[in-house]
């Protein structure tokens, strides 16, 4: 797994709270690489689930561009929401097919780590 980046220029009473997202943000990036390297490519709801994995990786590494920038916490939040909402439904889809239980043990674990982003105070 990748080590948590620390901004430097943050005070020290912000450090717990953006430590804690960027925690959240490289776990969360680390499990969608993993479910993108092991998902098949054969099936149309594997087209579509990789898609919205796409874009969900997409959508981290615009959040972890913008955890450094204060002027650019407004979008963070409203990213970090759209990340969170697009993943609960990606999630809840799965929920309701027939794949393994280990890509839906992944989707569950995503949906968290989103979750957790999006309603850690930033």
């Amino acid at each position: 797994m990748s080590k948590t980046f620390k901004p430097k220029h943050i005070k020290s009473n912000d450090t717990p709270s953006i430590s804690k997202i960027s925690n959240s943000i490289e776990q969360l990036d680390d499990l969608i690489q993993a479910l993108l390297e092991i998902l098949p490519q054969i099936e149309p709801w594997q087209l579509d689930l990789r898609m919205q994995l796409n874009k969900a990786k997409n959508d981290i590494k615009a959040l972890r561009s913008m955890i450094f920038s204060q002027e650019k916490k407004e979008q963070f939040n409203e990213l970090s929401n759209l990340l969170n909402e697009n993943l609960f439904l990606s999630s809840s889809q799965i929920e309701r097919s027939y794949i393994d239980n280990t890509t839906k043990s992944a989707m569950r674990l995503a949906r968290a780590l989103a979750a957790n982003i999006f309603h850690i105070k930033y």
